[in-house]
């Protein structure tokens, strides 16, 4: 029994990854809590020439990021030195695809030890916490 918790207790001590997991709207400024700095996307243009603009600033513990589901934007290094990356990087709207309403960019380290993962939103969509009742036919 004294292995057991000898071992459970080395267990939780040890470190293995960090994941930051977070959400944003277009505009918005998000903080990578594991990676360490900022991120803030933002859009330009219109549905036929438009945009969306990813920008890091003082990024210090990840060196990469992906946006899943664009091929393209796999592994893109960060610029700047060790410990204090920065970027700009301009995305087509057209890459992303029709009716898609977010992008997931994932920050992440070389080693992939350490990371964080934010959902994009280009519109903030709200559910309502009580239905809205839908009349039935022949009522209005």
């Amino acid at each position: 029994m004294k292995r057991i918790m000898s071992l459970l207790v080395l267990l939780m001590g040890a470190q293995s990854a960090f994941a930051g997991y977070g959400s944003m709207t277009i505009g918005e400024y998000a903080s990578l809590p594991d990676c360490g700095g900022t991120i803030k996307v933002t859009e330009s243009g219109n549905d036929d020439s438009g945009q969306v603009n990813i920008v890091f600033n003082d990024v210090v513990n990840c060196s990469n990021f992906d946006i899943v589901s664009l091929d393209r934007y796999k592994m893109v290094k960060l610029q700047g030195q060790d410990r204090s990356r920065s970027g700009s990087f301009t995305i087509p709207k057209r890459a992303i695809g029709t009716g898609y309403n977010s992008i997931q960019v994932v920050i992440r380290s070389n080693s992939n030890k350490t990371s964080d993962t934010i959902n994009v939103n280009f519109i903030n969509v709200s559910t309502p916490s009580n239905p809205i009742p839908v009349p039935s036919s022949g009522n209005y």
